[in-house]
């Protein structure tokens, strides 16, 4: 699978800004599939450390983390109920019945957070481009399996070199 690789990454090596977090569920921050996972499977699954790192990172300094999934609000509750330790990282949970830019548009305009200051993490590519095209200015950030966090096809404001880290994503209340 290819992943985002920026075209134009300026040579400097900069941060990502972020005063809003919007995080994945499936293969982002758990490194399954909920949907096709047993209670069992849910229970002993590990988290993503990097974005586990983030998150604790967003939420140490007031920075708001939203899970925007494509679960149903049925299987996300699911979720939560067998791993109420994945509930806690979250300020915010929305299940998505169309898109996620939408979700993320309408998040950001109810909460008067500019879209530049949106940061998008997931596995999957064509959720990345979605939000990259519709979401006017939110950075879109690939993860890659094994928990690294690759960045996305991003404006030149918003990233320094072709890999970074969740270490390079800066975060502001």
């Amino acid at each position: 699978m290819d992943h985002y690789k920026p075209k134009d990454a300026p040579a400097s090596s900069q941060e990502v800004r972020a005063s809003a977090l919007f995080v994945d569920l499936d293969q982002t921050t758990l490194e399954g599939t909920a949907t096709r996972m047993t209670d069992d499977e849910i229970r002993n699954d590990k988290l993503i450390e990097t974005t586990i790192s983030l998150i604790n990172r967003a939420r140490s300094i007031g920075v708001p983390v939203v899970m925007v999934s494509r679960n149903t609000r049925m299987a996300i509750d699911r979720v939560l109920d067998i791993r109420p330790d994945i509930a806690m990282l979250f300020d915010e949970i929305l299940p998505c019945e169309s898109t996620k830019s939408g979700l993320i548009n309408g998040y950001l305009k109810s909460k008067d957070i500019d879209p530049e200051n949106g940061v998008f993490i997931d596995d999957n590519d064509s959720e990345l481009t979605d939000v990259e095209k519709n979401s006017c200015g939110v950075s879109a950030v690939n993860t890659i399996m094994g928990g690294k966090i690759q960045l996305g096809r991003m404006k030149k404001s918003h990233y320094g070199s072709e890999l970074a880290y969740a270490d390079n994503i800066a975060l502001a209340a």
